[in-house]
């Protein structure tokens, strides 16, 4: 009786894994205060559409660690 192929390892969703590339970053200072992200390049570096990004992006701001700026990205804010 053959054996059935593992099942793929299931990825957290697309804005889970924007939402902690972009959290991580920002604390370990990769993105200093005052650098300004674009969804496009946050797309291109995790591999995912605009759209994850955006939501990623809102949770974020929600904490006080980026300003949104409609048309232009996101800026981050310095951590204490």
């Amino acid at each position: 009786m053959p054996t059935a192929p593992p099942a793929p390892v299931k990825q957290p969703p697309a804005a889970d894994r924007v939402y902690g590339h972009v959290k991580q970053g920002v604390l370990e200072r990769r993105y200093e205060g005052g650098t300004l992200l674009t969804e496009g390049e946050l797309a291109d570096a995790v591999g995912v559409s605009r759209t994850p990004v955006r939501e990623a992006l809102l949770r974020l701001e929600a904490e006080g660690l980026l300003k949104l700026y409609p048309k232009k990205g996101a800026l981050v804010l310095p951590v204490s």
